[in-house]
């Protein structure tokens, strides 16, 4: 499978993923990739759909068993963080 074909194969698995599961409609248009790689013949890419409801997929070609499987995840909070650039110890007080 070329880099291509796993790229629509993944999108179209969360595209039936969303209609079987969700019952919501979406187009290859409404899915993004926001991560891809491709690892030793394996294929992994992190989809997001966009919209209100903000899923966050990861699907993964297994080339040795000629499968692909589909994992979803929904984002829970988005927060602002402190950025602490310094090396905590275990122990030590932050």
């Amino acid at each position: 499978m070329t880099s291509y074909e796993f790229e629509v194969a993944a999108k179209n698995a969360v595209i039936r993923w969303m209609s079987q599961k969700c019952d919501i409609v979406f187009d290859v248009t409404q899915i993004q990739i926001v991560w891809f790689a491709h690892v030793l013949g394996n294929k992994k890419a992190i989809l997001i759909t966009l919209g209100q409801d903000q899923m966050i997929f990861e699907v993964t070609y297994n080339r040795e068993d000629d499968e692909m499987y589909i994992d979803c995840y929904t984002k829970c909070y988005n927060n602002v963080a402190d950025i602490d650039t310094t090396v905590h110890q275990k122990g030590e007080e932050k």
